[in-house]
């Protein structure tokens, strides 16, 4: 995913503040700190992944409580 972050224009606008140097190094600090966001997020597939392993963990959860309950059904009312 490209940066959406105008680095010309940001250098444009630093350079009255500071020295080119500066302003150029700015810039691209700037533009890393986004890039390392951006690659930070969740992309589509991964939320699909999460889904499915949210959905895995319900029925599993369902299995082990209804064996719980039958067990302790079993333990109390089948003497």
């Amino acid at each position: 995913m490209e940066t959406i972050l105008d680095t010309l224009k940001l250098y444009e606008d630093l350079k009255g503040a500071f020295t080119d140097e500066q302003a150029h190094k700015l810039s691209d600090v700037l533009k890393e700190v986004e890039k390392s966001r951006i690659d930070a997020l969740a992309t589509k597939a991964d939320i699909a992944r999460i889904e499915g392993q949210i959905t895995l963990l319900r029925w599993m959860l369902g299995f082990v409580l209804a064996v719980n309950v039958s067990i302790a059904l079993k333990i109390f009312f089948m003497h």
